[in-house]
């Protein structure tokens, strides 16, 4: 083989390997690091970094599940974006609601009726709508600030709660041994105090003697910090 046929047959090795990869497509409007340049979000779009990554990291990326590659997990990651659509057996780009990934949700398969963990009816409707919108990998960080007036449990707290926490900590083994399956458990976590400090917020804000939360996730926002923090000084109210 001479050596222009052997560089074309290189290029083409090169280009099919790239290709098995999966790339992440930014919808209209968007810069390529998924950043809305359209100005204030879009009330019927659901954004992939602000509200159905959250869910996932919390209920499907726990330790143990789809956090890491695991060939007994099909190798399905759910991490990021990018290890989402990467996971060859559970996506297709051109039917993302056709895919291994919804079936599976949809059908309760998963997470495993053996954890005791399972999706709220709200949270299997923020993927499947995000899914029917294309499965893009958008985000709007306007809708990371939130209401730290009036703060009770029953509408801002259990929203922090089930999309960053609850995942982890519920079910038959929450992780160490903490639930927040409701008021009552969230409410006795938060009065728990270590060194005057309440254990919830010591937890979330990644205080000094506290492990880090959410677990290998990033930290939640200000606002939410804040309303965790305002929501126990005012006694918790539900």
């Amino acid at each position: 083989m001479n050596l222009k046929a052997y560089s074309s047959l290189l290029f083409l090795i090169v280009v099919f390997l790239f290709a098995c990869k999966h790339e992440a497509i930014m919808p209209e409007g968007f810069d390529p690091n998924g950043q809305n340049q359209n100005g204030p979000c879009d009330a019927n779009t659901i954004y992939f970094e602000q509200q159905v990554l959250p869910i996932l990291r919390s209920t499907c990326a726990v330790p143990g599940c789809h956090d890491v590659a695991d060939p007994g997990r099909k190798n399905v990651v759910l991490t990021s974006y990018t290890s989402l659509i990467n996971s060859a057996e559970a996506w297709d780009d051109s039917q993302p609601l056709e895919t291994e990934f919804w079936d599976v949700i949809f059908d309760g398969e998963m997470p495993l009726a053996t954890s005791g963990k399972k999706l709220s009816q709200e949270q299997k409707d923020i993927i499947r709508e995000w899914l029917a919108q294309g499965a893009k990998n958008n985000t709007c960080p306007e809708l990371e600030s939130c209401d730290t007036l009036d703060v009770v449990y029953s509408n801002q707290i259990v929203r922090i709660i089930e999309t960053h926490c609850k995942g982890c900590h519920s079910g038959n083994d929450p992780q160490a041994g903490i639930s927040l399956e409701d008021y009552a458990s969230v409410k006795a976590v938060a009065s728990f105090k270590i060194n005057d400090t309440s254990l919830l917020i010591g937890v979330v804000s990644h205080a000094d003697g506290f492990v880090q939360m959410p677990y290998n996730q990033p930290q939640l926002s200000d606002c939410k910090i804040i309303a965790i923090k305002k929501w126990i000084q005012n006694g918790m109210p539900l």
